[in-house]
């Protein structure tokens, strides 16, 4: 089953967009154009990436969301789903083979990931594939992905994330059949 968190703000990191979904008084979401793939394509340019190419990352997140972040602030809990922030779960655990069942409901907490990306950020994209929970084709991206992540955190003052398996795909379905209402 899905994370059961009262008050939760819903954070999916996808490729080329970043979604938050609340349900507080009224139901609250919005898409933005910050995606793992396109502010790696916009940003990185150095292998490994550099101080300021991060820096550029996380100004550039920042301005987007700034005008609408203040609207998730009442959110007690914030859960994450997408491939960025399973894949810093199986990270944090050194997962050799990655296991739905210890990613699911994992609680990632803020140092750990700025932990994991300072290893992310200061090795070739080619020690980044060997890095145990890493899946070699999210390599690329995945410094990219934890800055949205991380810069979020930040901006709503959260110390860390559940991590979810379920997507949003799987909350529409149960939504429609009348098993979770909005």
């Amino acid at each position: 089953m899905g994370i059961n968190k009262k008050n939760a703000l819903v954070l999916d990191i996808g490729g080329g967009s970043t979604e938050l979904a609340y349900k507080g008084n009224e139901f609250k979401k919005e898409s933005f154009d910050l995606g793992a793939v396109r502010l790696t394509e916009k940003f990185i340019k150095n292998d490994p990436p550099t101080a300021e190419e991060y820096d550029e990352i996380r100004l550039h997140i920042i301005d987007t969301m700034v005008n609408s972040i203040n609207k998730y602030k009442e959110a007690e809990n914030i859960i994450g789903i997408g491939g960025t922030i399973t894949t810093l779960a199986a990270v944090s655990q050194q997962l050799e083979i990655y296991s739905q069942e210890k990613v699911h409901g994992y609680l990632l907490r803020k140092e750990e990931i700025k932990k994991i990306l300072d290893k992310f950020m200061s090795v070739t994209l080619t020690e980044r594939k060997k890095i145990l929970g890493l899946q070699p084709q999210r390599a690329d991206i995945i410094i990219a992905g934890t800055a949205i992540l991380l810069t979020i955190l930040e901006m709503l003052c959260f110390k860390e994330i559940t991590v979810s398996e379920w997507d949003n795909l799987e909350g529409a379905v149960l939504c429609k059949f009348g098993r979770f209402k909005l």
